[in-house]
């Protein structure tokens, strides 16, 4: 429940910072104590409005468990681990999906301990919707490993159009990529529904997600620079930018 409010309070934040008065609120120093055994801590004004509304939910959900409440947390611990894993290339990201699609695959035909954990332990490790005969589920690791991914294709978007602003002015990679998440979650549920039994949703989102982005890269004549393209090379490139340009000014 802890770690829930503080998943909620972190997806809130900029969320609140478009809502609450600039001048009166959002711009008010950070509130700054010290913790012992820790040190100094400081919360943020639009924070404390955020734990407010988390604190309800966790509340909500230490009480009653409802499925509502458990999304709400299943989702935000989703958003803000995208926010904070990093991967640095596509080549890596191919290497993690590839290795989870056996994992997945392994884990949930070759054995029932998958499936046996998700449906017996008792917190928000899932996302669940009620249908007539119990619930389905979606446990975050499909959520949050694509997810990663999907956001490195953005930020792909945004290296070329830096690169091409002349020829690359939307974001391509990250919808295709997107769709073929859609694409492979749907397809997923519709054999869960034909089968009657788990599947591992990595089978299917994983070949999409690659093929989306893989396709789009051959179309429009990109596979180099989606091999070659790395984190790290393109922020020391932007740094390094900004430095000349400072020293210039």
């Amino acid at each position: 429940m802890v770690l829930g409010i503080g998943a909620i309070t972190t997806f809130l934040h900029p969320v609140l910072i478009n809502i609450l008065p600039y001048e009166g609120i959002v711009k008010k120093k950070p509130i700054s104590f010290v913790v012992p055994l820790y040190g100094k801590v400081e919360i943020h004004v639009v924070d404390l409005f955020g734990g407010a509304i988390a604190t309800v939910i966790g509340l909500i959900y230490l009480m009653t468990k409802h499925w509502v409440a458990n999304n709400i947390f299943g989702e935000c611990f989703s958003i803000v681990s995208i926010q904070m894993i990093h991967l640095g290339s596509f080549k890596v990201g191919s290497i993690l999906l590839i290795g989870l699609f056996f994992y997945d695959i392994f884990w949930v035909f070759g054995t029932d301990v998958m499936v046996t954990v998700a449906k017996s332990f008792d917190a928000p490790i899932k996302v669940v919707w009620p249908k007539s005969a119990g619930f389905s589920l979606l446990g975050l690791g499909d959520i949050v490993i694509p997810g990663i991914f999907i956001a490195l294709m953005l930020r792909f978007d945004r290296y070329l159009a830096k690169k091409k602003p002349s020829t690359h002015k939307s974001n391509v990679y990250f919808n295709a990529c997107f769709a073929g998440y859609i694409v492979g979650l749907v397809s997923t549920i519709m054999v869960l529904h034909i089968f009657r039994a788990g599947q591992p949703a990595l089978l299917y989102i994983v070949p999409c997600v690659l093929s989306s982005v893989l396709i789009t890269a051959f179309v429009r004549g990109e596979i180099k620079e989606l091999f070659s393209y790395h984190d790290d090379d393109h922020a020391k490139e932007e740094g390094w930018k900004k430095a000349a340009k400072q020293s210039q000014e």
